[in-house]
């Protein structure tokens, strides 16, 4: 048996510049990457300042007064499943309100069906794209409205 030998090709001028190109294409990208990392602009919530609005916060400084909140009808779902952007029919929804104030809740689940109360559960029978209404009152008479769609997928897979 003959001893074969690997017949390597000498690497071209062309190929020599072009992965010269490539390591120089690859250090200004690592370069670029470090130095946008390094800068970061301070948010206005991290910038803190004293009650006079000016310098940082001194431990004599009082806590601003907090700014009442307007009257809404801001309200949360969870899913008995965990996940909510994977409810399916018939799985236990949560609803809860969390504005303050209120003596009257209606619930439109924008499936024709209405239900009085803060915190409800429900279950929707079909797939679907459901406008879940929201509309409070206060003691004075004055209503607030929010809306969020929930989207229920069937049970076999997907939203058919």
């Amino acid at each position: 048996m003959g001893m074969r030998t690997a017949n390597f090709r000498p690497i071209t001028r062309s190929k020599h510049i072009k992965i010269n190109q490539m390591k120089k294409i690859l250090f200004i990208a690592a370069i670029s990457l470090f130095a946008f990392n390094a800068c970061k602009k301070e948010s206005p919530a991290s910038a803190t300042t004293g009650s006079s609005g000016s310098g940082p916060v001194k431990p004599n400084d009082q806590p601003p007064t907090p700014v009442p909140q307007p009257f809404s009808a801001k309200f949360t779902y969870t899913s008995s499943g965990g996940d909510l952007n994977n409810i399916f029919e018939k799985e236990n929804i949560h609803l809860e309100c969390k504005a303050s104030g209120v003596v009257q809740y209606v619930w439109n689940l924008g499936n024709g069906t209405k239900v009085l109360g803060n915190n409800i559960d429900v279950t929707y029978t079909y797939h679907g794209v459901y406008p879940v209404t929201l509309t409070v009152t206060d003691k004075d008479g004055k209503t607030a409205t929010s809306t969020q769609q929930v989207t229920i997928l069937c049970n076999f897979g997907g939203s058919h």
